[in-house]
């Protein structure tokens, strides 16, 4: 079942930084239009009763913020997923009263609409376990898989916008239940599973019209990508394969030297696209653990597998002129990056004597601090408008 709420109206703060407008670096290039969603900072409150916010940060400083959502919408920060689709944000919660589905909410960020729905596909029950949730801009996705003589029988159920279901059968898969890649691009869906002991097959869904449209085998180990137009494999004997989304076609072989495990794990690894020819990644190689950093972005290029930018370290540059700036300790929560500007953002939670509170950061690749916008709750999940 659907519920509707109502648009409410937009409120509009100032950010405290510098200045309006002012860099930090006397730079007077024009920042990223960013925005977040973001709650209450302190962790001594569980996520159930945590304030949420959908904030919009301008190229001037200031901060346009909705009212909580999950006082007006119902949507807390304890949900389990959260998936980005233009202006549509899908969050999923754990549904008791369906322990192999999940109640799940989207907010159109443009409007301000909130759908919420008691689960996914309830017109059509799901006699399979859960697996996972995914979003589409026009569908919402659910995996789920029935063990049947020691293999796994998946299944990809889609739910309409106006809430009719189907359901596919994916693959029959082998092996263990971690071996496995699901990813979405617009209304094209992917799944990669061992279809034996040997091999294992990527699968091309196409959401609209509910059918499997390409499948190829892969025999050798690797590491690879999937982008809106290509494919990316980069096999464990130094060929780099390019295959063709449309037409599941091998459009190029070359051989690559980087060293693929320093930077990709095996199988799929989820990237941003920031052109054909790069991706943004997570990179942990200059964040040794145990530390006040895990990982950082970098920019990944996508015919060697080598690290353009991002693999100086540069984040604990920004942390420690960041924390001088504000005269506070502060803990990194999320990161983007936008390459018109080149400028990396990085949201933060912060602790000091009058309590918690968070912001944004603007920095570069250098780990040259431009911007604070200090903000009275903890970005979560940030994205470039």
């Amino acid at each position: 079942m659907k519920f509707l709420y109502p648009f409410y109206l937009l409120l509009l703060f100032t950010g405290c930084s510098k200045s309006e407008g002012e860099n930090l670096d006397g730079n007077s290039t024009r920042l990223p239009v960013v925005s977040a969603i973001a709650y209450t900072s302190d962790q001594n409150i569980p996520n159930s009763e945590k304030e949420v916010y959908h904030y919009t940060l301008s190229a001037n400083g200031q901060a346009e913020v909705t009212e909580p959502l999950n006082t007006n919408f119902d949507i807390g920060a304890d949900y389990l997923h959260l998936r980005r689709n233009d202006d549509k944000l899908t969050f999923f919660y754990r549904n008791s009263a369906f322990p192999d589905n999940y109640r799940f909410s989207e907010y159109f960020c443009d409007s301000g609409k909130v759908n919420w729905y008691d689960q996914i596909c309830s017109s059509a029950p799901i006699a399979s376990s859960d697996f996972y949730p995914l979003a589409s801009l026009e569908n919402t996705i659910h995996i789920t898989h029935e063990t049947i003589d020691g293999s796994y029988h998946f299944y990809l159920n889609i739910m309409r916008g106006d809430e009719s279901c189907e359901r596919i059968f994916m693959g029959q898969a082998s092996g263990v239940v971690n071996d496995y890649h699901f990813q979405s691009i617009d209304e094209k869906f992917y799944f990669y599973y061992p279809d034996s002991d040997t091999s294992r097959r990527l699968t091309q869904i196409d959401l609209q019209n509910a059918a499997i449209t390409n499948s190829i085998e892969i025999e050798r180990p690797f590491r690879g990508i999937i982008t809106k137009e290509m494919i990316h494999l980069y096999l464990d004997n130094g060929v780099h394969k390019t295959i063709s989304t449309d037409a599941f076609t091998v459009s190029n072989a070359a051989s690559y030297t980087s060293g693929a495990e320093r930077v990709l794990a095996p199988g799929f690894t989820e990237v941003k696209l920031l052109t054909p020819d790069q991706a943004l990644i997570k990179n942990s190689i200059p964040y040794p653990s145990p530390g006040a950093l895990s990982d950082g972005p970098a920019i990944l290029e996508l015919s060697d597998l080598s690290l353009s930018r991002g693999e100086n370290g540069f984040m604990y540059d920004l942390l420690r002129k960041a924390e001088e700036e504000l005269m506070a300790g502060i803990n990194f929560t999320s990161y983007t990056y936008d390459p018109l500007s080149q400028t990396v953002v990085v949201g933060y939670n912060q602790l000091n004597n009058e309590g918690y509170s968070g912001g944004v950061i603007y920095g570069d690749f250098e780990g040259n601090l431009k911007r604070i916008e200090p903000l009275p709750v903890s970005p979560k999940h940030l994205w470039i408008e």
